[in-house]
């Protein structure tokens, strides 16, 4: 479930982005073909020093809207190059990762619209220290 820093549901409305960004920026038919389902929203919660959840399970050729919040007042991100070089990502989307990793401000967040690949993958915060205190995890993108 989506909800800004005020605690109100904005699912609604990041379909509604979602939508009108496919609308100016269509994407290739690898990443949102017609023939493919809605994408569903996933989200994963980075705070200090924990990434939830831990485990993350998605389906292979499945459209996602992988919304990544930083709910917490210090800088994150979400590292995970083998998850994102397995994807197709829609084009407007890619350039809010870089070097494998999605930068994620202090009360803030970042939604990517994708279709996952196949296979496991480890994620974690890149960040001084970060990763032993307890930000990682794996994401298991089953066939």
């Amino acid at each position: 479930m989506f909800k800004d820093k005020h605690g109100v549901i904005a699912i609604g409305a990041a379909l509604a982005t979602f939508a009108a960004s496919a609308a100016l920026n269509p994407a290739p038919a690898e990443v949102l073909g017609s023939s493919q389902a809605a994408p569903r929203p996933v989200d994963i919660s980075l705070t200090s020093f924990k990434v939830t959840p831990d485990a993350l399970h998605l389906k292979a050729g499945q459209p996602i809207l992988l919304r990544v919040a930083n709910d917490s007042g210090i800088a994150h991100d979400l590292t995970a190059p083998e998850f994102f070089s397995a994807a197709a990502i829609r084009p407007v989307d890619e350039s809010r990762i870089s070097g494998g990793k999605i930068a994620v401000g202090p009360h803030r967040n970042v939604i990517i619209a994708m279709i996952p690949g196949a296979g496991r993958f480890p994620m974690k915060c890149s960040h001084t220290i970060h990763k032993m205190l307890g930000m990682s995890g794996i994401i298991v993108v089953d066939s």
